[in-house]
């Protein structure tokens, strides 16, 4: 597997940055409202507008300093995945975009200044490989296919979201698009349900001093016929294990805890052939075939 990095201009990125792409298109009003810091009524246009403000120059010792890490990331990925090849694109912000949140959208990873000058390059090398999952998850279906069902998840298509429920999630750029189910027990009956980041209900804002895992909980979405419609405590499910597995504690989608296992796997060789990093070694070499 070959992995290009490209540092993306200031000009470039005010353009991609505010590309009405899916993730866009999904957020309601209220998540809108939330990443504008509470100021109401905002129209798509200044909210486009203040996504292309947030977006920065890359400096040179930025550059040097991120190639240097991503040298030896790129071996051993090449190492896992042969024979294909990824664009990886770096967008700077000034962090108001995603409360100081690195995301991906499509090939590019967008990743905050804060970020960039707090962490060390062994954290910083961590969080490039934890990205670089999202994006080879969002171009390869097959293998992303083979991962989830690893932690009990199917994949499904899109689905519809009763409106009271949609004004309470918050929108993960890493998972648009990637929905997916898994059976649990609810009420002594069995249910097919989806992890959804929500607003934590004593809040009204995110704060944008803290870390935003601070200001939201994962809760789970009922699932009947194509369709979410409600949303019940991650504590009432009664769920395989390997299914809700904890990252710090926390609950999370599949996608976020296959990006951990996965800086594991490339960085750490911390996997044996009998465990779930194991299993999904050998999905990654073998490309999604068993």
């Amino acid at each position: 597997m070959k992995v290009e990095l490209n540092f993306i201009t200031q000009e470039d990125a005010k353009r991609i940055i505010s590309t009405e792409d899916n993730y866009i298109k999904k957020l309601t009003d209220k998540e809108i409202e939330l990443r504008m810091f509470g100021e109401t009524n905002i129209s798509k246009v200044k909210y486009l507008n203040s996504l292309k403000d947030s977006t920065l120059n890359w400096n040179e010792n930025d550059i040097n300093r991120i190639k240097k890490i991503f040298k030896s990331i790129n071996k051993n990925i090449k190492e896992i995945i042969e024979n294909d090849s990824y664009e990886i694109k770096l967008i700077k912000t000034n962090g108001k975009d995603e409360w100081n949140s690195a995301y991906t959208r499509d090939d590019y990873i967008f990743i905050p200044q804060k970020k960039v000058s707090t962490y060390t390059d062994s954290k910083f090398e961590r969080l490039l490989v934890h990205e670089i999952f999202h994006i080879i998850s969002r171009k390869d279906k097959k293998i992303r296919k083979a991962l989830y069902e690893i932690l009990g998840y199917n994949l499904i298509q899109n689905i519809e979201i009763k409106e009271i429920i949609n004004k309470k999630i918050l929108t993960n750029p890493d998972t648009v698009g990637k929905w997916c189910t898994a059976t649990g027990e609810y009420n002594q009956t069995k249910i097919k349900v989806t992890p959804i980041v929500a607003l934590k209900d004593n809040l009204n804002i995110i704060e944008s001093k803290l870390d935003i895992v601070n200001s939201i909980d994962i809760l789970f979405l009922k699932i009947e016929n194509n369709c979410g419609i409600e949303l019940i405590p991650a504590k009432d499910i009664k769920i395989d294990e390997k299914t809700v597995f904890r990252i710090n504690g926390r609950i999370e989608h599949p996608e976020e805890i296959i990006a951990e296992y996965f800086v594991e796997i490339v960085l750490d060789k911390n996997y044996t052939k009998d465990d779930y990093k194991g299993e999904m070694y050998r999905i990654l070499i073998n490309k999604g075939d068993d």
